[in-house]
């Protein structure tokens, strides 16, 4: 028997085996709370019997990485697949038992009955390569020529293209995107709900794609995703916060500044950018699920009056009609850092940023949470513009 994270988007480290069906899996850390994530193989070979994994943090960083572990950063559901470590179909993987999952504060047991020859995946998340989303997102544009197609916005560093959809051929652009943190996966498939909101029959998403154009990208950062990172780029960058030189067209990694091109290139109405919590929660209260903004107190230093306006508008939509936490801790605040706060600053594009829950929602859900919030965006998108044309 032996344990492996040794494939596309594989992530651990220090497998180190302490008798023949007991093993210990050493976290991988990239950025403090970027740590719990993993993705590991076990193969039975000859062997039949109860099986034993213990999920243990980065030894680099003990003990700060040890107390993450029973924090709300940790994932609630473990995902098991006997089918293969990724697939298009993502059916195949299902949430572990939880009376075969035990929770330490400073590691995780798993444990499972195993065949001989049999094969089996653990996860903290639904993995999917950046190959098989192009997959997706070519099998799409062929199933629906006259709606939609495939783009790209180039190459990263390791030859990977940052696959996307344009979907509709309305005047105005709106971008969504996901996949700065390649292993936050519930954002990734939150904008695959879009694209399957899009490209079905509702009258509504029709209209939508009459007026709009929408541009749709689940993963921006494939390498990141294929080396199995849960944060960084190939060159060590987390691109949530690679923005802040974009005045100066300074960026440091190729991804941001893909990114920033197809951001500017074109007049826009709208931006999406996807996230996802990893935490436990069992309401929607925070860290759960939630939305960041431009800070409140600068709002009206940031953007032009009228585009203040419609900013406030549309995350309101989102924060009322899709449920995230709303009064007492209203919003997350974003920073010069972020692509969404630059668009603002520079070209006056509201945006939505938004976290949605991967510990207890699989891809199944999380598409539901992402047209739920893209809906009632658009829909407060669609009442800045009628209010604009009544005072025209």
């Amino acid at each position: 028997m032996n344990t492996s994270t040794d494939f596309t988007t594989g992530a651990g480290k220090g497998v180190e085996q302490l008798n023949a069906a007991h093993f210990k899996l050493q976290l991988r850390r990239d950025k403090r709370v970027y740590e719990n994530f993993f993705h590991f193989r076990l193969d039975a070979q000859d062997y039949c019997g109860e099986a034993i994994v213990d999920v243990c943090p980065d030894r680099d960083f003990l003990p700060d990485s040890c107390s993450i572990l029973d924090t709300h950063f940790s994932p609630a559901i473990i995902w098991r697949s006997t089918v293969g470590p990724f697939t298009t179909d993502v059916s195949g993987w299902r949430p572990h038992p939880q009376h075969l999952t035990e929770w330490h504060r400073d590691f995780i047991r798993l444990r499972l009955w195993v065949e001989p020859e049999q094969v089996v995946y653990f996860s903290s998340h639904h993995p999917i390569t950046p190959e098989h989303w192009r997959e997706l997102l070519e099998k799409r544009a062929a199933s629906c020529p006259e709606l939609c197609r495939h783009i790209t916005l180039g190459t990263t560093p390791e030859g990977r293209e940052i696959s996307g959809l344009a979907v509709g051929a309305g005047k105005r652009r709106v971008m969504v995107m996901a996949g700065e943190h390649p292993i936050e996966t519930p954002g990734s498939w939150a904008v695959w709900g879009v694209i399957d909101y899009l490209t079905s029959t509702l009258h509504e998403a029709r209209a939508l794609c009459e007026e709009y154009r929408f541009e749709c990208f689940p993963i921006v950062n494939p390498d990141g995703l294929a080396h199995g990172n849960a944060c960084f780029t190939s060159n060590g960058t987390d691109l949530f916060v690679a923005y802040s030189g974009a005045p100066e067209r300074s960026f440091p990694a190729r991804e941001a500044e893909l990114v920033w091109e197809w951001a500017t290139g074109q007049s826009a109405a709208l931006l999406f950018d996807f996230h996802c919590y990893m935490g436990g929660v069992h309401t929607q209260d925070y860290p759960g699920e939630g939305i960041y903004t431009v800070p409140q107190s600068q709002l009206e230093e940031v953007l032009a009056p009228q585009a203040a306006r419609a900013y406030q508008v549309i995350n309101d939509r989102v924060i009322f009609s899709a449920d995230p936490f709303s009064s007492y801790y209203r919003t997350i605040d974003l920073t010069p850092e972020n692509l969404c706060y630059q668009m603002a600053a520079q070209w006056n594009v509201p945006s939505v940023m938004y976290e949605f829950n991967g510990a207890h929602n699989g891809p199944y859900r999380n598409t539901r949470r992402g047209i739920t919030v893209f809906v009632a965006a658009m829909d407060g998108l669609r009442e800045v513009s009628r209010n604009r044309g009544a005072t025209d």
